[in-house]
């Protein structure tokens, strides 16, 4: 199916993006959703009575306005609800960097093992601190959303975030033997198409170091 846009409409239980890929989607309510690589998103409900999804990866939402049936993403223990707005969720399998960034509306996103619910407005994100709780604060829109267009944009982010996020989006597993090399920092920008080894050497060229590939994790 598609709209007059030419966009594709899903009403899938489920929707997997594979390593190195994006796409664009439309849910049967109107909403539109950006999925990163190695995202999948699960379509819990999608009616007149609810309007619930679940999400593992990365994506960016423009849910269609309904105030008499809010919006919600959850992933983990975390759960965010929206009436309609625009913002993206930043939720991987392990949950540890989970964050939501607000461009339009506001938003209530909640911890359900904590019993925590945070607001936001517009250029808030909500993030996990150190000891595991959910805060939030503002953030610089630019780029922040680059990676619809395919690009990978990090602004003076240590190593330990860069390879914490190459790990997700490339689905590897990246050991470092010396911690020294995680304080390292840059800013820098990579195309996702060129691929996880030409992003390690570009690091090397700043940052030197050395690494071992295994096929394993290709």
């Amino acid at each position: 199916l598609s709209d007059n846009d030419g966009k594709r409409l899903f009403a899938a239980s489920s929707v997997h993006v594979p390593v190195g890929q994006r796409t664009e989607m439309v849910l049967n309510d109107g909403t539109r959703v950006w999925l990163n690589s190695n995202t999948t998103l699960y379509i819990d409900e999608m009616d007149s009575g609810c309007r619930q999804v679940t999400l593992d990866g990365e994506a960016y939402f423009e849910v269609a306005p309904d105030e008499r049936l809010p919006f919600v993403v959850k992933a983990g223990v975390h759960e965010v609800q929206v009436l309609g707005t625009k913002f993206d969720v930043y939720a991987y399998e392990d949950w540890k960097d989970f964050s939501v960034r607000l461009y339009e509306g506001s938003v209530d996103v909640g911890d359900v093992r904590n019993d925590l619910r945070l607001r936001l407005s517009p250029d808030e994100e909500a993030v996990v601190s150190g000891d595991g709780q959910l805060v939030k604060g503002p953030f610089d829109k630019e780029n922040s959303l680059s990676w619809i267009d395919g690009i990978l944009y990090f602004d003076n982010a240590d190593f330990k975030h860069i390879f914490g996020r190459l790990e997700e989006y490339y689905k590897v597993s990246v050991k470092v033997r010396d911690p020294e090399i995680l304080r390292y920092r840059c800013t820098c920008k990579f195309r996702q198409e060129d691929g996880l080894k030409h992003i390690l050497e570009t690091l090397r060229r700043l940052h030197k170091f050395e690494y071992k590939w295994s096929e394993d994790n290709r």
